[in-house]
């Protein structure tokens, strides 16, 4: 069976201990951080098309760090043909990133791309996920999955374009 030409491209999941972190005063659980692990998890398993990530790969630094050491482990498990590339913007700047990312995508003969991660912020004025978006967007059919994304406030904001993957 062929692969379909929807990439799903997943943005600094090492953001996700700063959202463990974000949400710690009112779930010291990280009840929220590892119910997105989930969905990204299950998303990236089972997409039917390339997977990529984009990660800053941070050290495990405490109890904030679980839901993300889980979710590369689940990944890295379940979809050894991810493809990971390691982007760190405290280390090097988004353009050659971006280049380099939509370089890829254009040799893989990419039509669609479903974008998740952390951070996504629904005003589009800041975030990773956000930054990843306003570039792809010029050469892609992009949409951001509402579930795969991490934010700090709420996605009703961002209506016209907002998806689900499940």
């Amino acid at each position: 069976m062929a692969k379909s030409k929807t990439a799903l491209v997943l943005i600094h999941l090492s953001s996700l201990d700063a959202f463990s972190d974000y949400w710690s005063g009112r779930d010291p659980e990280f009840k929220e951080a590892l119910a997105l692990a989930g969905r990204i998890a299950k998303a990236a398993i089972e997409h039917d098309g390339p997977v990529i990530i984009a990660d800053q790969d941070w050290e495990d630094r405490g109890s904030h760090c679980h839901p993300r050491v889980w979710l590369q482990g689940e990944i890295r498990a379940g979809r050894p043909d991810a493809t990971w590339i390691h982007f760190d913007e405290e280390e090097s700047p988004w353009r050659p990133f971006l280049a380099k990312l939509r370089k890829m995508l254009e040799r893989l003969k990419i039509k669609k791309v479903v974008l998740g991660g952390v951070w996504f912020d629904p005003g589009e004025s800041s975030g990773c996920v956000t930054a990843t978006y306003h570039y792809l967007v010029k050469y892609f059919d992009v949409t951001v999955a509402s579930d795969l994304v991490g934010c700090d406030k709420d996605m009703a904001p961002w209506s016209p374009e907002i998806w689900t993957y499940e």
